[in-house]
């Protein structure tokens, strides 16, 4: 884990001493006091790991990817962790991450093949799309790079972008619509019609 084991290595010499010095209630002292500092520093290593598992098996949901398989191996984590199992607790978490990216990047894929199209209708609409489409552009490369977690928040970055793209372009289209349903009452046209399909 690349901890520094200085203070372990120390109660270990401590306790192997007290062994030879037939002092066996020190020794048992400088064992307990050692893995109880191993078993600490395993769980709260392992407490971060399942912290960012369960980040990872959000926003692979977020993204519509099926996380059941990951969801099971976090617990299977938790449940050896606190068997003191530490080695196949950190193995159940590898697989969990590798489970999660490949799903993160199942549902991303899927997502940037949506955008095009959500792209494409926005732009007819005379929506301002540059700024989702830099964002996409982005959740793509991220995705190439392996950066799942990147791409998927650059995507939601992308639709957020394209989102205010179209609202700000309907409104634009309703204050032209509003002045045309004006001049046209000014000049005493029916409008019965067109605002009975408005109200629809």
């Amino acid at each position: 884990l690349g901890r520094d084991t200085g203070p372990v290595e120390d109660l270990l010499s401590r306790a192997r001493s007290a062994m030879e010095s037939n002092d066996l209630e020190l020794a048992m002292g400088f064992t307990k006091e050692c893995l109880e500092t191993v078993t600490g520093e395993l769980r709260a290593e392992l407490d971060r790991s399942i912290l960012d598992s369960e980040g990872l098996l959000r926003t692979a949901r977020e993204m519509g990817a099926d996380v059941t398989k990951m969801g099971q191996l976090i617990e299977r984590a938790r449940a050896d962790m606190e068997k003191l199992d530490f080695e196949k607790a950190f193995n159940a978490l590898k697989q969990s991450k590798a489970e999660g990216d490949k799903a993160l990047q199942k549902g991303l894929d899927g997502k940037i093949t949506d955008f095009t199209a959500w792209v494409a209708k926005a732009e007819k609409l005379g929506a301002d799309t540059a700024g989702a489409r830099g964002a996409f552009r982005q959740a793509e490369a991220a995705t190439r790079e392996g950066r799942y977690q990147d791409g998927a928040t650059f995507a939601r970055q992308g639709f957020q972008a394209l989102q205010q793209a179209q609202f700000q372009r309907i409104l634009v289209m309703m204050n032209q619509s509003r002045d045309k349903f004006v001049a046209a009452k000014s000049l005493g046209a029916d409008l019965g019609g067109p605002f009975g399909l408005l109200q629809q």
